[in-house]
């Protein structure tokens, strides 16, 4: 019974410091979509960094490379456009669940099928593009974004 009433006690010392923050009806949402969590900050910042990467890797297939590594041309412009349009939709936070998994499939076929033959130098990249894609895929594009995905807080 004294864990129940310090962990009540607990809460009403967080509510009285933090009057505004946002919490689920059991009032102890630390969930990365609410607004003052860090990780909706950590988020935006994730989603923003990949996506820049992610339209100037894209661009250069769109407009100068034929043939990408003995592909056909259209192949290396559809994975460039591919790579932009979801870069932006990476950084406004809309279908980041599409976008992420996409772009996860495009670096992890990249990575078999070309860096990992050159060594571990050429695979960094690709690998921290896979996994970061994958990260926003899975947590969602945070609060900070145009498709808010904060179900378990309330206002």
């Amino acid at each position: 019974m004294k864990k129940k009433s310090s962990m009540k006690k607990a809460r009403e010392v967080v509510e009285e410091s933090q009057p505004s923050m946002p919490m689920s009806k059991d009032k102890s949402c630390v969930c990365a979509s609410c607004p003052t969590s860090c990780g909706s900050w950590s988020l935006l910042l994730l989603r923003i960094v990949v996506g820049i990467a992610f339209i100037f890797h894209g661009w250069p297939k769109i407009m100068a490379m034929p043939g990408l590594l003995g592909l056909p041309g259209w192949i290396g412009s559809a994975i460039g456009v591919i790579e932009v349009l979801a870069g932006i939709a990476m950084i406004v936070g809309i279908f980041t669940k599409w976008a992420g998994y996409l772009l996860a499939i495009i670096m992890a076929v990249a990575l078999v099928f070309i860096h990992i033959k050159m060594g571990w130098g050429s695979s960094e990249l690709p690998l921290l593009l896979l996994v970061s894609s994958l990260t926003v895929a899975w947590c969602g594009p945070g609060v900070w974004s145009l498709h808010s995905t904060c179900k378990c807080c309330e206002q």
